[in-house]
């Protein structure tokens, strides 16, 4: 509902340094948190809240503090300062910080101060022009690069490029009626629920409900497997992810609600093979801004959250739940048992993908991927381009942009990144790799693979609860 008592602010945001100019013009409640102020501005301009942000107004920087892992910003938490009590006349300039790597610096004015009125919902985007970059683009610079080589079909990376953007990208393209959409679908904070952090899962239609337990199997499995599944690095990574989160206090982030930044630190430092939090490019070393930015990690607290292990949310503490507690003293098999059932139903695997279409059809490539895996000889190796061109087949998968090869190149990688990785953690597939065809020795993909005894025991037993047809 709106607010009766708070006044109403216009506000104009404008990407610096970009010309033709992108902007947009929109309306908030005086008393709108900055914090709330940053989700607003990410479905206003297009951005993905996938990196740092902070407001400059004047001297002082306000931000999420979770997120300044060394403590070396400076924050002012943007949940404690409302807008009105740092733009207090119309005219008012601050600064929106977004991706401190491409550095997209934004300008807001405060236009106008006008009544309230119960009438308006807010927030509401009244006008703009023109299209927000991609994401890691590059910065303005990179934009304009970007661009160049989209307009120009004989530049060298034009096609990359649109690959990249996934098909054609307008630069002058701007939905009102979308972006007012996706604000209206922003809840207020005293309804957050643990949905709503960093990633929602795809539920599938019906949703396939978690069998009863089989006591005799499971208990069979357990026994036959037992050696099997305790050296699994993913099961024994899971209990200590729970294991730390009842033994210290983690809060999610104000925005999304995910771990933040010094207890994913901690955290990866403790797992079967310690991570490092952040990628080396070169002799620089880029820190991750988010905790959904190192896979391992969070494929864990989703697998965690999906199977109803721990529960959480923005500004929330997670906490390992009853079942949570269940889960650490059942027998191994039954642990491995109830993470890969969750995620073969409850996930989108899209997730474990470094770029895929929102609308990738992981729903759809379930039953197609469980036949096809099925069908794979038990303990024998089977080269992964042929298993890959077969799944794809099934599947009628296609790739919206690019040649022949190309998009052959691009599911291959995607099959391997949402279908053969995640299920080499598991236990079902065991995986082979080989040097990059093209970045050579440095770089590894997977050049066979293999059905193990104990994934064709899941995969069957999966078959067997498995409504689709097939």
């Amino acid at each position: 509902m709106p607010s009766k008592i708070s006044p109403i602010y216009q506000l104009k945001i404008s990407l610096d340094h970009t010309r033709p100019s992108i902007w947009r013009r929109f309306l908030v409640p005086a008393i709108m948190p900055l914090g709330r102020l940053h989700e607003v501005i990410q479905v206003v301009m297009g951005w993905t809240n996938s990196h740092l942000h902070q407001f400059l107004i004047g001297s002082q920087a306000y931000g999420d503090p979770a997120l300044d892992i060394d403590e070396e910003l400076g924050y002012l938490n943007e949940w404690n300062v409302r807008l009105k009590q740092v733009a207090t006349e119309a005219g008012k300039r601050f600064t929106y910080q977004y991706d401190f790597g491409d550095s997209w610096d934004h300008t807001i004015v405060l236009e106008k101060m006008l009544p309230p009125d119960p009438q308006m919902r807010h927030p509401i985007c009244q006008e703009g022009a023109r299209a927000c970059p991609p994401e890691d683009v590059g910065g303005v610079h990179g934009y304009t690069r970007f661009l160049k080589a989209i307009c120009n079909p004989k530049d060298e990376e034009h096609e990359e490029y649109l690959v990249w953007a996934g098909g054609a990208f307008n630069p002058d393209a701007f939905d009102l009626q979308s972006i007012n959409r996706r604000l209206r679908k922003l809840k207020k904070r005293d309804t957050l629920d643990v949905e709503d952090w960093g990633y929602q899962p795809e539920y599938l239609e019906p949703v396939q409900p978690a069998p009863s337990p089989d006591v005799a199997w499971l208990g069979e499995f357990s026994r036959q497997y037992q050696s099997i599944v305790n050296a699994l690095p993913l099961r024994r990574d899971m209990l200590i992810f729970l294991q730390y989160l009842q033994a210290n206090r983690v809060t999610g982030t104000q925005s999304t609600g995910n771990l933040p930044l010094k207890a994913g630190q901690a955290i990866c430092a403790l797992l079967t093979k310690p991570i490092p939090f952040g990628a080396a490019i070169g002799e620089r070393v880029y820190k991750a801004q988010s905790t959904s930015e190192i896979w391992p990690l969070f494929f864990l607290h989703i697998l965690a959250s999906s199977a109803g292990l721990v529960e959480g949310g923005p500004a929330r503490r997670w906490r390992v739940t009853e079942l949570g507690e269940m889960f650490l003293q059942t027998p191994e098999g039954v642990q491995i048992w109830l993470l890969f059932y969750t995620w073969w139903t409850q996930l989108n695997w899209g997730i474990a993908a470094s770029y895929a279409p929102e609308d990738f059809p992981t729903q759809h490539l379930r039953p197609v991927a469980l036949q096809h895996l099925l069908n794979l000889p038990l303990e024998r190796p089977l080269p992964f381009d042929l298993f890959a061109d077969q799944l794809i087949a099934a599947a009628h998968l296609v790739w919206p942009a690019g040649d022949a090869e190309n998009q052959r190149n691009i599911l291959h990688g995607l099959i391997e990144s949402i279908v053969a990785e995640p299920l080499r953690d598991f236990g079902v597939l065991e995986l082979t790799a080989g040097p990059h065809p093209i970045l050579g020795a440095d770089f590894s993909v997977v050049s066979a693979l293999k059905l193990t005894a104990i994934g064709h025991e899941m995969l069957s037993r999966l078959g067997e609860q498995d409504p689709s047809p097939r």
